[in-house]
């Protein structure tokens, strides 16, 4: 009996390659997002501190209350550049997220188109196999 070959295995191989590569993407942009939330989150948190601490100081400590407020513009301005980070990351993981849905259609497709030769190929094969022990059946069996 011969073997399946399917003559676009190659192609599927790629088609897999592919998407682990993009799965991978998503994830490392995943993990990466997941990070800048935590710098942003202790940004906030540090911005609420420093925040309360310039409540509870008077007017008599100028000098403090100026370096205060420029600490809280540069995390303010640290925070923004956090948040323009993460929307980066987020058209990015937008991209490929997309990348990675045309990638599964794309082997998906492939994989039907073999599983179809697969089966024609099983077909084809039966068919000689009948052939043969019809042909068999016809003359009597094995010759001598």
């Amino acid at each position: 009996m011969a073997r399946f070959k399917f003559r676009l295995e190659k192609v599927l191989e790629v088609k897999e390659i592919a998407l682990k590569q993009e799965q991978r993407r998503l994830s490392e942009i995943g993990k990466k997002r997941h990070q800048l939330l935590q710098q942003r989150e202790q940004l906030e948190r540090t911005l609420e501190e420093c925040s309360a601490k310039i409540n509870t100081l008077d007017d008599t400590h100028a000098n403090l209350l100026s370096a205060y407020y420029t600490y809280l513009h540069q995390i303010m301005q640290e925070i923004r550049q956090l948040e323009d980070q993460i929307y980066q990351l987020d058209q990015e993981e937008l991209a490929v997220r997309n990348k990675l849905r045309e990638v599964q259609k794309e082997k998906k497709v492939l994989q039907k188109l073999k599983d179809k030769n697969y089966q024609r190929f099983v077909k084809e094969q039966q068919e000689q196999e009948q052939a043969i022990l019809d042909e068999l059946a016809l003359f009597g069996g094995v010759p001598d």
